[in-house]
């Protein structure tokens, strides 16, 4: 992926990104998440898990913005320009309302935080 867009927009960013989002995937994987935290139950091997899925949680979006603004700029590319915005930009509210369905205190349905 480096090697392919090494010039035009964001040639480092994007790859960096997609790297961080990769290793975060494989460190998170031998630690076992905790069940609920509505319980207040937590472990070292969850909070690792934790840390490592907020890194994929926040890369994510984030690539998806930078990697727009290569797709724009880029005829082979530009197809996939808004579908790349729109997963960016809707991505951050799926996570908050799968993490409100999971923690009766914070309601997505009626805007309360």
């Amino acid at each position: 992926m480096a090697a392919y867009f090494s010039n035009g927009a964001a040639p480092r960013t994007g790859p960096s990104l997609m790297q961080g989002i990769g290793v975060s995937l494989i460190a998170s994987g031998p630690f076992v998440t905790d069940p609920s935290p509505m319980f207040g139950q937590t472990s070292p091997l969850g909070v690792v898990h934790g840390i490592f899925g907020a890194m994929v949680f926040t890369f994510a979006p984030l690539s998806c913005f930078v990697f727009y603004r290569r797709f724009r700029s880029d005829l082979a590319w530009r197809r996939l320009a808004g579908w790349t915005l729109l997963s960016g930009m809707s991505s951050p509210s799926e996570l908050f309302c799968s993490r409100s369905a999971s923690n009766p205190e914070v309601a997505c349905s009626n805007g309360k935080v």
